[in-house]
């Protein structure tokens, strides 16, 4: 299969601090099996992320050390129409089809 057409926005972080997070153009990834592609309108950021943005490679929580080779793209956690918090996307999708 192909690549989907069209391009999605990503924030990055290449390195510790503020400075080294920057807004990335990448191809919309073809899902693969047993999964779905889900558009997202818009994302934020918790008090988490604001410290692995403020620790870098150096934050215990990440296993891999080089960000510029590899870099991380923060957030986790999604909220409803409604602004409740899910732990998960699965949890929104589900909840949204009626599942939950």
């Amino acid at each position: 299969m192909s690549g989907l057409a069209g391009k999605l926005l990503a924030w990055r972080l290449y390195g510790t601090g503020l400075e080294n997070l920057r807004k990335d153009e990448l191809d919309i990834p073809e899902p693969r099996e047993n999964e779905i592609l889900v558009h997202v309108d818009a994302v934020g950021l918790c008090f988490s992320d604001l410290k692995i943005i403020r620790a870098g490679a150096s934050h215990p929580k990440l296993w891999w050390k080089n960000l510029e080779d590899r870099p991380l793209t923060p957030g986790h956690g999604t909220l409803d129409e409604n602004g409740a918090y899910t732990k998960s996307t699965e949890d929104l999708l589900l909840k949204n089809w009626g599942r939950k």
